[in-house]
């Protein structure tokens, strides 16, 4: 209880370094041995909704909470009318992994301003294992959302995962679907999904779609997939109209070179010499 009262004292602090330094004696707490007062949960509430406080101290006090497991005050803030404070309830929830947390920071991917889905996001990169755990079908229900910037981050964090549960809808928004960052990031995801499944897609990608941009990641796709067949489809398209593409694809061949030299290396050549 004393470390309570002093991290408390520490955060009402009127001194802008003090209160700092309260917050990252509150966040280097791996083990929380009691519970936290409720004035300290009412102090960090406080800072994030307070319009005197700069962005970074209230996205710091939000991360404060997420790491008390204070989840009630962030899902107050991730209905905001605020942006920024639906950003900073995002940046909490991203250190509170939680079935819940990856509930609010999945619909959170919906929100209408960038840089709360961009948060989102991030939050659930930071949690992939709970991700993986209990996030996977509502993340797959986003690739179809009727706003298509939902589907972008959703893609990401699914290619991510390396979940095989996300291969089939992937490789089906990849070839159908009709915006270009869609299938852009679709097949961007299906290269870190690293499934040799995907290989036809990534190929078709690279030679037949009408975007340079889709094009490019199909090739730095089938650079990270490495499948036996990826030389020869990215050699092929090295003749590609746009010098976009022909550079993604001159750095896949790099990468699968390296790659390659790699395997071939023997770690105990020096003892066997």
């Amino acid at each position: 209880m004393a470390e309570w009262a002093l991290i408390e004292a520490d955060i009402a602090s009127e001194d802008g370094e003090i209160r700092e330094s309260g917050m990252r004696k509150l966040l280097d707490l791996t083990e929380i041995q009691s519970p936290p007062s409720t004035e300290v949960i009412q102090l960090l509430e406080t800072l994030v909704l307070s319009p005197h406080r700069s962005e970074p101290e209230q996205e710091q006090a939000a991360i404060c909470l997420g790491h008390l497991k204070c989840e009630a005050p962030l899902t107050k803030f991730a209905v905001s009318e605020t942006p920024r404070v639906r950003s900073h309830s995002a940046a909490g929830f991203g250190y509170c992994a939680t079935e819940s947390s990856v509930a609010s920071l999945t619909d959170l991917l919906t929100d209408p301003v960038n840089t709360v889905r961009n948060m989102a996001e991030r939050s659930l990169i930071r949690q992939l294992q709970q991700v993986k755990r209990t996030g996977i079908p509502r993340l797959l229900e986003m690739l179809d959302h009727p706003e298509p910037l939902t589907h972008s981050p959703a893609a990401r964090i699914l290619g991510l995962t390396q979940d095989e549960r996300a291969l089939q809808p992937l490789l089906d928004k990849s070839n159908h679907g009709e915006k270009w960052l869609t299938r852009m990031w679709t097949t961007k995801a299906l290269g870190d999904l690293g499934k040799p499944e995907a290989f036809e897609t990534l190929k078709l990608r690279l030679e037949t779609d009408e975007k340079n941009r889709v094009r490019a990641f199909a090739a730095s796709a089938l650079g990270e997939l490495r499948h036996p067949e990826s030389k020869a489809t990215l050699e092929a398209a090295q003749a590609d109209e746009d010098s976009g593409v022909q550079t993604a694809v001159e750095e896949a061949l790099d990468a699968l070179s390296q790659s390659a030299d790699a395997e071939t290396v023997d770690p105990f050549a020096d003892e066997n010499a």
